[in-house]
């Protein structure tokens, strides 16, 4: 008797898959692009709105730039001859008229000498008194607050030091009679002694 082998399962054949042609697909991947809806956009930022420097010292030179580029944007006054005041130099100095400009130069340490070759040794009166409120304004072309900032902004940034003040209109005329190239003010009904002259201010 014989007895035969299993016989091995035979597996039905896999059917292959139908795969479109490469055009086709192409083709229905286009028609998917379009069938989707569009992406909506985002609105554009607004840009950033600049800001001071948060550092303090930066801060401060910043305001000091800003305080020098207005004293060098205002220009002197044209009333400056009719102000209530007067400038006053040495005697012995030959120089009998200058421009407001020239004059605002010389207490901003600008001009440092005389045609002459004479140091310019400008001189002011206090920071309350009338007479240098109304010399700032006409000079200056900003009022004395704005004058003591810019020197405040010298002085921290170690590039000059102001001209000295002296109390009374008597102590400026005493420093103009003591120094040849002083330069000073005072109020224009102040009786000018020997070795003071007035100088005339141009527009």
């Amino acid at each position: 008797m014989t007895i035969d082998a299993p016989r091995t399962p035979t597996r039905p054949p896999r059917r292959r898959r139908f795969r479109p042609p490469p055009i086709l697909r192409a083709m229905r991947a286009k028609r998917a692009i379009r069938a989707m809806p569009p992406t909506p956009t985002l609105p554009a930022k607004p840009p950033p709105t600049p800001t001071l420097p948060s550092s303090p010292v930066l801060r401060f030179v910043v305001a000091g730039l800003a305080t020098v580029l207005a004293l060098a944007a205002g220009a002197p006054s044209p009333a400056a001859a009719a102000a209530d005041f007067v400038v006053v130099v040495n005697a012995a100095n030959p120089q009998a008229a200058l421009p407001a400009a020239e004059v605002s130069n010389m207490f901003l340490q600008k001009t440092h000498r005389w045609d002459s070759g004479e140091r310019v040794r400008a001189v002011d009166l206090p920071e309350a008194s009338p007479a240098r409120e109304s010399f700032s304004k006409a000079i200056h072309g900003r009022p004395t607050a704005a004058v003591k900032a810019y020197w405040q902004r010298m002085i921290f940034s170690g590039i000059d030091t102001p001209p000295p003040e002296k109390p009374t209109p008597a102590d400026v005329l005493a420093y103009v009679k003591a120094n040849p190239g002083a330069i000073g003010y005072v109020p224009a009904a102040t009786p000018l002694p020997d070795g003071v002259k007035a100088l005339k201010v141009a527009p």
